[in-house]
């Protein structure tokens, strides 16, 4: 799972003339290697439309849109600026889970549930998770804390943000970001309603 350092695209970057930037790639293997990769960037505005160029040792990417998107429902948008309804929030979630800090692989959701109070309550990677979603401000995003127990190496306390990625049919898909409070551990879910 590559995540990317915080960096600003100098003015002049473009598609011909592409920044530098530095990203992490885990590998789920016994030793639990990490590398930093260096690639670049770039983006070239054309009127409406945007032309992209990225690079780095998975391989080189292009894209370009000729036109901005509307924006319709069920959008990023739309779910930043319209939140999902609790109630419509409330259920069953399946998905998948990624720690750092503790040496354990990528695993599936054992459980998850979602009550329309915020309350939610998973097992995953030998933890059992109980925590309280609450809306941060208007937006569609929600602010975390939960409690972890089970002796799974993390430690007993997480905090961070459950992001709106999609709802399809009805059924939102989240992704969930946590970590201690020293930086240390971290465990990021990516799940959707079923």
């Amino acid at each position: 799972m590559p995540i990317m350092r915080s960096r600003r695209l100098c003015q002049p970057s473009a598609v011909r003339r592409r920044t530098a930037v530095h990203w992490a790639d885990f590998i789920d293997d016994s030793s639990q290697v990490g590398a930093e990769t260096s690639g670049s960037f770039g983006r070239t505005f054309q009127g409406a439309g945007v032309a992209l160029s990225i690079g780095g040792s998975p391989g080189d990417f292009t894209g370009t849109a000729t036109a901005q998107a509307t924006w319709t429902s069920g959008d990023s948008r739309t779910l930043y600026d319209d939140p999902v309804a609790p109630a419509d929030a409330a259920g069953s979630y399946a998905g998948y889970v990624r720690t750092a800090g503790i040496g354990k692989p990528e695993s599936n959701v054992g459980t998850m549930t979602l009550d329309a109070r915020g309350h939610l309550v998973a097992t995953a990677t030998g933890c059992n998770f109980d925590g309280t979603l609450t809306p941060h401000g208007t937006t569609g995003v929600f602010d975390m804390t939960v409690a972890v127990s089970g002796g799974c190496g993390l430690q007993a306390t997480l905090v961070g943000a459950a992001i709106p990625l999609s709802v399809v049919d009805g059924k939102p898909q989240f992704a969930l970001h946590l970590s201690t409070a020293d930086a240390t551990q971290t465990a990021v879910f990516i799940v959707a309603k079923q």
